[in-house]
């Protein structure tokens, strides 16, 4: 506020002592010209009052060329009246202007007042004049080739046309307008014609295609951070909601297009929300809320003078008064209604039939046809660009393949080696053998053919296993009895080992990697520091289903922590998972549940109270069926 005093204080200085001394330059007076249309332009937005000033102060310059001068002066009086919703005034202005700008031969100003003329005379409902301003500023655009300007001029003229029912004709324009838009990146401009075209589309009964475009509208004025186009958009899909007689959530949209209007303060949008929500009250049949409703609607329309909204309001207002029977307002509401109609249709005798001239349409033709070569053009350039392309991404890619490929299978090949050193320890061989070499020298000979047999029997498993990457539940259980019967008689002590599985029946068919358990079994025993301490040695090995997930669970009833505080067993059960998901991604194998990656790895001391009993490993594997 106090900038535009200031900039107006200066600007009338500067004029009056030029005007004065008629020795101000040519160029000086058309700076100051341009300073005053900006500070012009703002004060409309912010401070109509001071904006009336401003205008009345670019007399001072008319000196410097009276035409253009007093052209500029009718158009911002006209702008400021459309900014305040004053119709019939701004059309005035704009006419005035335009008979200046003729005179002048400025194309830019000419076509822009041409298109507000154009909007003004649509916004009172008199569309064949709407047409004929339109249809002006597109000649002036075409000999300017502005894209923009001419699209702008497509859109309008669509949006008159819809208004006449014409709704083939308006989806030609708006696709029109709609691709220049897109090819200049104004996407501001694009989403007002998606808003548009969703429109027509929803009245016509397509909806899915309508929801579509109107979702792009909304899109856009949400990253463009537009919050009275957005709710515009949202009135016109809480419609489309009320024709299929979603009503809750019509109100739920329409109510928060209300609140954005509200806040932006866009008169035009609440009568038409106001007017939306009665619609919506007299379906639900709550006609006095909607009596309500259209009557405030009424009023800003019939302040605003516009006609082509108020037939629409009234007529909705006469059914509602009848609903009611208030038989006096009906009919009251009914004949000026009847009245405003007559008047329009007197004003625009031409109206429907939405011709053209002949030269314009031609013109029109022209253009397009030269826009789409050019267009066919670019996308042979471009398809030719992605064409090449994709057979350079397709060579990188099967480059790419083809060393992942070689890289896995050097990786799986190593994993392989490591998993299968954990499988067959020699370490773990040589002590089984040097414990039967003493049974035979201490002249225990049924010790050594128990050993014997034993061993004999682990090895055979161990050589059957360790080819396998997956093998039956049933079979791991059977290889770990073997395992612990071996260092029963290896330690010379008893060892009490349980197993539990809490589907038996399914033992068979259920997966695991083999000898999975064995690392883990073997790093217990092998580790008396924890076991010596205790009167007996207890294993417990689970296997419990939870789901999609097995979970592996092996107990000691040790004291020692030592070896639990060790990485090792962490790190045999990730090269345990990774060894058979890289095999079985190799090979393309895949079980009915597949392999996600193995689970988590925890290792714990059990307590009772305050008393230790030992350890507890746990980890967990997708549930893998034959």
């Amino acid at each position: 506020m106090n900038f535009i005093r200031f900039a107006l204080f200066l600007l009338a200085a500067c004029l009056a002592s030029g005007a004065a001394a008629s020795i101000v330059p040519e160029e000086s007076k058309s700076n100051a010209l341009s300073l005053a249309e900006d500070i012009i332009i703002e004060a409309i937005e912010v401070n109509p009052q001071e904006a009336v000033h401003l205008i009345d102060s670019l007399v001072l310059l008319e000196d410097y060329h009276p035409d253009l001068v007093g052209g500029m002066m009718a158009y911002y009086r006209g702008e400021l009246s459309y900014s305040l919703g004053q119709w019939p005034e701004a059309g005035e202005h704009y006419q005035k202007s335009i008979d200046s700008f003729l005179l002048i031969e400025d194309s830019l100003k000419l076509a822009a007042a041409y298109n507000n003329l154009g909007l003004v005379q649509s916004f009172q409902g008199n569309y064949d004049q709407a047409l004929a301003a339109y249809s002006a500023s597109l000649e002036v655009e075409m000999g300017l080739e502005n894209a923009v300007g001419i699209a702008q001029c497509y859109q309008n003229m669509a949006i008159v046309f819809a208004a006449g029912d014409q709704d083939g004709k308006a989806l030609e324009f708006y696709n029109n307008a709609l691709n220049v838009y897109m090819d200049e990146e104004a996407l501001e401009d694009a989403a007002g014609v998606y808003n548009n075209m969703a429109a027509i589309y929803s009245e016509d009964g397509v909806f899915d295609k309508a929801e579509v475009y109107y979702n792009q509208a909304i899109g856009i004025y949400q990253r463009l951070r537009n919050g009275q186009n957005e709710a515009r958009v949202l009135c016109n899909m809480g419609a489309m909601e009320m024709r299929q007689e979603n009503y809750e959530e019509a109100s739920h949209l329409i109510e928060r297009a209300l609140f954005l209007l509200k806040a932006e303060g866009d008169k035009l949008g609440e009568v038409n929300a106001y007017s939306m929500l009665g619609d919506l009250y007299s379906s639900k049949r709550d006609y006095h809320q909607a009596v309500f409703l259209y009557q405030r609607a009424e009023e800003l329309a019939e302040e605003m003078g516009m006609k082509d909204v108020r037939i629409r309001n009234l007529l909705s207002l006469y059914a509602a008064y009848k609903n009611i029977e208030l038989w006096q307002d009906a009919l009251h509401t009914y004949e000026l209604y009847s009245e405003i109609k007559e008047e329009m249709m007197l004003e625009n005798p031409d109206f429907r039939s939405g011709t053209l001239s002949m030269e314009m349409e031609q013109r029109m033709a022209d253009r397009d046809y030269l826009i789409y070569k050019a267009q066919i053009r670019e996308r042979i350039f471009w398809g030719i660009i992605v064409v090449v392309s994709l057979l350079a991404l397709l060579g990188f890619w099967m480059s790419s393949v083809r060393r992942k490929r070689l890289t896995d299978q050097k990786e799986m090949d190593v994993l392989k080696k490591q998993l299968m050193m954990q499988k067959v320890n020699p370490l773990f061989v040589f002590n089984v053998l040097n414990s039967l070499k003493n049974s035979i020298s201490e002249h225990k000979s049924e010790d050594a053919l128990r050993q014997v047999d034993n061993v004999s029997a682990l090895i055979k498993k161990m050589l059957e296993h360790s080819c396998e990457e997956l093998i039956p539940l049933s079979q791991e259980i059977e290889y770990c009895k073997s395992f612990i019967a071996v260092h029963e008689q290896q330690m010379k002590k008893a060892i009490h080992f349980r197993v539990e599985c809490n589907m038996a029946h399914n033992t068979e068919e259920i997966m695991v990697p083999s000898m999975m358990t064995q690392p883990f079994l073997e790093h217990a025993l092998s580790h008396g520091d924890h076991l010596a301490c205790a009167t007996e040695t207890k294993l417990n090995l689970a296997f419990v289903r939870r789901g999609n997930v097995l979970d592996v669970i092996i107990e000691d009833n040790g004291v020692g922590m030592d070896s639990y505080k060790n990485v090792e067993l962490e790190q045999r059960h990730r090269t345990m998972g990774l060894a058979v998901t890289l095999d079985q991604l190799r090979s393309r194998k895949r079980n009915r549940n597949g392999v996600n990656g193995f689970g988590c790895f925890m290792t714990e001391e059990r307590f009772d109270g305050d008393k230790k009993e030992g350890h507890r490993v746990r980890f967990s594997l997708p549930l893998m069926i034959n």
